[in-house]
């Protein structure tokens, strides 16, 4: 039998349903502290701590076997990771686009709300080219690789053995969508949180929809490189417009 995961956690964690449940479980409640403790107190150490733990937790939990199972491995397309890098920043300035046209500068515009945790001190006194310089590293790497190991790849992994490849993307895809919430959807207004129901119904099937487009780039570029790829470029579109529109 193949040793997916490592000898301290084999008789405890199996690519199957219930271990899918229960990371979508432990580590969605975690996020959804942490990054709605992040918006009210204006200090997100913890978030990049908690995309940090997304990144290790493969390393820890599985074999180079398991990790090649979950997608881990060299893109067997790698000359296409550029397409989905493009069509990541394409997908950031549609959200951009729809956010301007439905809701302005007003808070249910999904990215001027994400914007404020963004700002770090400082940053207006810096040209536009070093705002940049600090926050597109951080954006195109931390999440992309974190949650696309997680959700395309563990997560996507435990369900897909079961019920196929189509539906576990469904399952992961609205993991993804419900818990990004605690980003947008759930907002702090100052005094307290309050829930902007039409906004948050947008962006959730938003980020169902791209979501599923980076499972299809993980596809397209035969590895877990093309939804990172994708994802990078979502993050670094969606940074972009934050510090041109929104900073």
């Amino acid at each position: 039998m193949h040793s997916y995961f490592k000898s301290v956690f084999k008789r405890l964690l199996s690519f199957d349903v219930k271990t899918g449940i229960g990371l979508i479980i432990l580590l969605g409640t975690s996020r959804f502290w942490i990054v709605l403790s992040a918006y009210s107190s204006s200090d997100n150490r913890l978030t990049s701590i908690f995309f940090i733990t997304l990144i290790a937790l493969p390393f820890v939990l599985l074999t180079k076997l398991g990790r090649r199972e979950i997608g881990w491995h060299k893109s067997r397309f790698p000359w296409r990771l550029m397409t989905a890098l493009i069509s990541g920043v394409l997908l950031a300035s549609l959200f951009h686009l729809l956010g301007q046209i439905l809701f302005g500068m007003g808070e249910g515009n999904w990215f001027s709300y994400i914007s404020s945790s963004y700002a770090f001190p400082g940053h207006k006194d810096l040209e536009t080219w070093m705002t940049l310089s600090i926050l597109l590293p951080i954006s195109m790497t931390l999440s992309p690789f974190g949650e696309e190991l997680f959700y395309r790849g563990l997560v996507h992994r435990c369900f897909s053995g079961q019920l196929g490849e189509i539906n576990a993307s469904r399952i992961d895809s609205s993991a993804f969508a419900i818990t990004h919430l605690c980003h947008f959807g759930i907002i702090w207004t100052g005094s307290g949180f309050e829930f902007l129901f039409l906004p948050s119904l947008l962006w959730v099937i938003g980020m169902y929809l791209t979501s599923r487009w980076f499972y299809w780039m993980r596809i397209y570029c035969g590895g877990l490189g093309g939804a990172i790829a994708g994802h990078a470029g979502f993050n670094a579109g969606m940074t972009l417009w934050i510090v041109y529109a929104y900073l």
